[in-house]
This record gives C-alpha cells, sequence and structure tokens, in this order.
C-alpha cells in the first residue's frame, strides 16, 4: 500500500503526539527522571534530525508574557525566566525602537527582556517602549498642532481602509464581508479626498463635505484597538501599539491620546473617541453587534476653523 506524503507526515505527528504525551505520563506516574531519559534516547535516535527538537522542546505550547521565555528545570517543571537581552535575535536597522528611558534598543525583544531584569526598581516600572525606530528628538506638539491633528488622522485612517480593500481584491483576509461592504462604499465614492500631502484648509472642507465618509474609519480603528479586553474602552496598552508606530511622523499623536481621556480615567471611551475625532450628536452607531448611546459633539472643529483663518 502506498502512502500520499500528507498522510505520512499525518501519521508522524501522531507518532510524535502520542510519545510526547506517553513520557509525561510517566513523569506524572512517578517514574524517575533519569529512566525517562534513557527511554527517550532510545526512541528518538529513530526521529529525523530536527523533527526531535519540536517535539522534545516541553515548552514549545508554554506561553510567557513579553519579556520572559520558557524554562525547563531537570524534573521538567516550566516556569518564565527573563529574556536575556544578549540573547536576543540580530536585528535590522529598520527594526530599532526608542524605550522610554531615552535609549535605543535593538529591537522589542532586547527592551522587554532589559524591561524584565529590571523588575521591581523604579527604572524597571517605568521603562516602555515609546515608539518605534531609533530615538530622535521629538519637538513639543503645540495648540494649533494638536488641533490639526485629527484632520490628518481622518484622511489617514480612512486611506489606511481603502488600501486594505484594494488588498481585499486580490487577495480576501484583509477585512470581512462586513468591513469590506462599508469600505467600499468608500472606495467608489468619487468624491473621496486622495491620499497626500493635502492642506489643512482642503481636509476640513473635505470633512464637512463628505463627513459621512469618516465615520466609519473612526469606529473601525476603534474597534481594531478594542482587543484586551474588548470593553469599549481603550486603555494605555491597547493605546501603545498604534501610538508607537505613529510617534516618529505624527508626533501629537500622544498629547491627542492624552487629551481624548477627557475625564481623566486613563481610559479613553468610544464616546471620548468619537468626541476627538469629531463625530456630530445625534448619530447611534453599531460596533460589534452591540448598539453604544449618542456620541456628542466635536467641540474644536470651531477651534481649527478659527486657526486657519488667523493664519
Amino acid at each position: 500500500m502506498k502512502f500520499h506524503h500528507k498522510q505520512i507526515l499525518k501519521l508522524n505527528l501522531n507518532f510524535f503526539s502520542f510519545f510526547f504525551t506517553f513520557f509525561h505520563c510517566l513523569t506524572w506516574a512517578g517514574l524517575g527522571s533519569r529512566n525517562i531519559k534513557l527511554l527517550r534516547k532510545r526512541v528518538w535516535q529513530f526521529v529525523p534530525i530536527g523533527w526531535s527538537d519540536i517535539f522534545l522542546d516541553p515548552c514549545r505550547n508554554f506561553h510567557c508574557k513579553r519579556g520572559k521565555v520558557c524554562q525547563a528545570d531537570e524534573q521538567e517543571k516550566l516556569s518564565c525566566v527573563c529574556q536575556d537581552p544578549a540573547a536576543c535575535p540580530p536585528t535590522k536597522d529598520h527594526e530599532h525602537v526608542c524605550g522610554t528611558d531615552n535609549k535605543t534598543y535593538d529591537g522589542t525583544c532586547q527592551l522587554f527582556g532589559t524591561k524584565c531584569k529590571l523588575e521591581g526598581t523604579k527604572m524597571g516600572h517605568q521603562l516602555h517602549l515609546d515608539y518605534m525606530g531609533s530615538c530622535k528628538y521629538i519637538p513639543p506638539c503645540t495648540d494649533y498642532e494638536v488641533d490639526q491633528f485629527p484632520l490628518r488622522m481622518r484622511h489617514w485612517l480612512k486611506n489606511v481602509l481603502m488600501q486594505l480593500y484594494e488588498r481585499d481584491l486580490d487577495r480576501s483576509g484583509f477585512l470581512s464581508d462586513k468591513q469590506r461592504s462599508k469600505v467600499k462604499k468608500i472606495y467608489q465614492n468619487e468624491k473621496h479626498l486622495m491620499a497626500g500631502d493635502n492642506p489643512v484648509e482642503l481636509l476640513l472642507h473635505d470633512f464637512e463635505k463628505n463627513y459621512h465618509m469618516y465615520v466609519y474609519p473612526v469606529h473601525w480603528q476603534f474597534s481594531q484597538l478594542d482587543r484586551h479586553p474588548a470593553n469599549r474602552l481603550l486603555s494605555h496598552s491597547e493605546l501603545a501599539p498604534l501610538r508607537a508606530s505613529l510617534v516618529p511622523m505624527e508626533h501629537c499623536i500622544t498629547r491627542f491620546f492624552q487629551e481624548c481621556d477627557a475625564d481623566g480615567n486613563k481610559h479613553v471611551s468610544l464616546k471620548e473617541w468619537c468626541h476627538c475625532f469629531g463625530i456630530k450628536e445625534g448619530k447611534a452607531i453599531r460596533l460589534r453587534g452591540r448598539w453604544v448611546g449618542r456620541i456628542a459633539p466635536f467641540q474644536s472643529r470651531q477651534r481649527v476653523s478659527q486657526f486657519i483663518h488667523r493664519s
């Protein structure tokens, strides 16, 4: 009888899974670790090179938080220990990150490994990922710039969704069916403002004229960030990935997120998020199958207009 290569692979996987479970049962049954190791050595000499490393690794399904790695003792008891920063895999220049200590790290592995080593100290408590890329001078954000920021951010979110839609035409999986349907309406609308370095006056005019095109991108970004947990509140850790990736290009994003937290409770609610992006009052939004209350009016649109006419 001839077997297809996929069938052989499946048989091998079943074989390895059986013995992996079998060895653990022996441990639970009280068989000495020395005897188990001898038995393993005899069985695994017949396993192809490379495969044994996968199935003999007791840490393969054991997960540790960032900055820590799995470690097994002689009795194969698993625990999480701090990642040695010097043992992190090599990275390229574009993978460098800047920590809140204003120090450039080779990558997130080195940064979070260092943070773990400093656990329990004030320095370790204060060390976080600041932004992606090597450390550089980030200028302070002025009142005028933070008022302009929602105009650029809304436009950017809309164009991100349209780029995902274009990719989805060639290879599906970037957007769900419901998301694709909503973005399609924006994509096919000939009035939408194209991506580019558009002046503030044009961004403000387009937002007021084509307001409906900006509502869904703003809510889409909130739902993308609201994951751990999905409670219609964005914590600092949930905002961090977006903030860290944008700081080098948009230095006002930190202040923008701080001001979005109007009540100062260290969480940005959906209502506060929409308020920051200029979603009008009186429109109920359905997000992830749940109806959310009415959204508060945006106060700073008038301020932006005043700054534009003043300049």
